[in-house]
C-alpha cells in the first residue's frame, strides 16, 4: 500500500463525515419549515475573521426566547454554511435589531435557528462539496492501490 493510498483513505474517511453532517444538516432544515416561531432577544451577534488575508468569516450569535414561559438560549443562525458578505450582513442586522423570529422545535424547545430553510442559492452546496470530496478521496485512494500514484 502507498501513501497515496493512506492519504486517499484519510481523505475519503473525512469526506464521509461530511457528508454525514451536510445530510443531517439538509434533513434538519427542511423539518425547520415547520417549526413556530417565537420573539426573540439578540444578546451578542459578531464575525469573526480568522486570517487577515482571508474574505472567510464565522457568525458567533447568542440569543434568547420563550416557550411555553421557559427562557431558552440558542445559538445556532442557519442550517447550512454562511457566506462571507452573508456574515457581515447578518451580524449588522442582528446588532441593529435586537429582536429577531426565533424558530424552534415544538418537540425539543431548546433546539432553534434564526433562518429556516431554504436558502434561495446555493441550497445544495455542502452536499455536493461533500459528495465531490468522496469522489475524489475515493480516486485517490483506488490510483494508490493500484500503484498509480506513489
Amino acid at each position: 500500500m502507498t501513501l497515496a493510498f493512506w492519504v486517499g483513505l484519510g481523505f475519503s474517511a473525512f469526506a464521509i463525515y461530511m457528508l454525514k453532517h451536510a445530510i443531517a444538516s439538509y434533513s434538519a432544515s427542511k423539518v425547520s419549515l415547520l417549526w413556530p416561531d417565537v420573539a426573540g432577544l439578540i444578546l451578542e451577534s459578531r464575525a469573526v475573521q480568522w486570517k487577515a488575508t482571508s474574505n472567510h468569516r464565522t457568525l458567533f450569535v447568542k440569543y434568547e426566547y420563550v416557550v411555553s414561559g421557559k427562557k431558552y438560549n440558542g445559538s445556532r443562525v442557519s442550517f447550512y454554511t454562511l457566506a462571507g458578505d452573508e456574515v457581515l450582513q447578518l451580524e449588522k442586522q442582528h446588532n441593529a435589531l435586537k429582536n429577531v423570529p426565533v424558530y424552534y422545535n415544538p418537540h425539543a424547545p431548546d433546539e432553534s435557528t434564526l433562518i429556516v430553510w431554504p436558502r434561495n442559492e446555493k441550497s445544495h452546496s455542502d452536499l455536493i462539496l461533500a459528495t465531490l470530496a468522496l469522489f475524489v478521496g475515493l480516486a485517490i485512494t483506488v490510483a494508490g492501490y493500484l500503484g498509480k500514484i506513489g
